[in-house]
């Protein structure tokens, strides 16, 4: 327990130091001293303004609401570098997820088609199969007339409904998870929007608060690290030294 409560303690060290540091640098681009950071999410005027060091109250009027609280708010442009990388960072994990949903989405369907093609055709050219119960069905589930099924020359290698039913729902699976994917995807195209409204009257709250909602999908499709072993070495057994 004492082990798990010092980690605490040092992740809470590590966060407030680099909470430290994002607010110095902060601190050094709007006085003049430039990092890097802020620069990229400015305007081209912004920048320039930046570079000239007109950044104070009497720029406003030139400068868009997002630019001069960029400028001019510490808070909220520590808010917003933070808000922003994590967006990004949620982009490529759901494009990632995306992109390997819709390749299994691909194989689902891939493997439906190849088993309904090796499936028993009716003349007016439907697919049917013979479930465990020997009912003939079609692909909607419903059952064929006897008198018809019985016309039909049935090899004994053909899928079973029960297969095609398996694969159907595969591919069900595989587009659903495809279109919350795009969902989410959406949801984080409209964070980007608000956050890249530049006349919008954002608050610091409301950043924290877009920034909750993209960690939240994010974590969606980023698996959890392992938590490291650790030993308790107060368990550990100590041999005796013997002194000859």
């Amino acid at each position: 327990m004492g082990i798990m409560v010092e980690l605490e303690e040092i992740a809470a060290a590590q966060r407030e130091r680099q909470r430290a540091q994002d607010l110095e640098d902060f601190n050094n681009e709007l006085h003049g001293n430039e990092t890097g950071r802020l620069p990229r999410f400015l305007s081209v005027e912004a920048r320039e303004a930046l570079a000239e060091g007109k950044t104070g109250r009497q720029s406003k009027s030139s400068l868009s609401t997002l630019d001069w609280l960029l400028l001019n708010d510490p808070e909220f442009a520590q808010a917003y570098e933070l808000a922003m990388d994590a967006l990004a960072d949620a982009e490529d994990a759901v494009q990632t997820a995306l992109d390997q949903a819709i390749a299994r989405a691909e194989e689902t369907q891939l493997a439906l088609d190849e088993l309904t093609d090796k499936a028993m055709r009716l003349s007016d050219g439907r697919a049917v199969f013979m479930d465990q119960s020997g009912i003939v069905r079609d692909e909607k589930g419903n059952a064929i007339d006897p008198v018809l099924a019985a016309t039909l020359e049935w090899q004994g290698y053909g899928p079973s409904f029960e297969d095609y039913l398996e694969k159907r729902e595969a591919d069900n699976e595989a587009d659903a998870a495809v279109l919350a994917i795009r969902e989410d995807q959406a949801e984080l195209g409209e964070i980007r929007d608000e956050l890249s409204d530049e006349d919008a009257e954002l608050s610091t709250e409301r950043v924290k608060e877009l920034h909750q909602r993209v960690d939240e999908i994010r974590d969606t499709y980023i698996a959890p690290v392992d938590a490291p072993e650790i030993r308790n070495e107060t368990s550990m057994k100590v041999e005796p030294i013997t002194l000859g």
